[in-house]
């Protein structure tokens, strides 16, 4: 890695291609230095998989924006007094990330988080699962994982 600062980024939208009501960012350089947490109503009728799977883990995240414009605006205020000199990450970025991303934009033209680093694919170069259980890849002890022999996945 490159000893620069991580901004980690994770989006939560009313299914895989509708819009976002989620941020949470945090930036870490070996410690937690500045974080993002901002949450809008939910636009429509709310996805099943959404419903079950997201939202009870998102209980006690309160609303902080009337809707995803002002929500994006904040985002884009603060991913410009905080994102310089990161190495920004999203994981399986498209295409939540990317349409919020597009959202954030269209809010404020000067928005540009560029390179967006993937982890899904650095596990994959790695020789690992993109697709393996996060919660179970930050048990492991690096002195445990064999790569060669996909020790590691689900």
């Amino acid at each position: 890695m490159s000893g620069r600062p991580i901004l980690c980024i994770d989006v939560e939208s009313n299914s895989l291609h509708g819009k976002a009501f989620c941020v949470g960012v945090v930036v870490l350089d070996g410690n937690q230095t500045h974080s993002f947490r901002s949450r809008c109503p939910i636009e429509g009728d709310v996805d099943p998989w959404v419903k079950e799977n997201v939202l009870p883990a998102l209980a006690e995240v309160e609303q902080t924006h009337p809707d995803l414009r002002s929500l994006a605006v904040e985002f884009a205020r603060w991913f410009a007094r905080h994102h310089h000199g990161c190495d920004v990450f999203v994981d399986c970025g498209y295409p939540v990330e990317m349409n919020f991303f597009a959202e954030v934009r269209r809010a404020d033209s000067r928005f540009a988080p560029y390179p967006i680093h993937e982890v899904a694919t650095m596990f994959l170069a790695a020789g690992m699962d993109p697709d393996l259980n996060r919660d179970n890849f930050v048990l492991l002890r690096w002195d445990d994982v064999d790569i060669g022999e996909g020790k590691g996945s689900r």
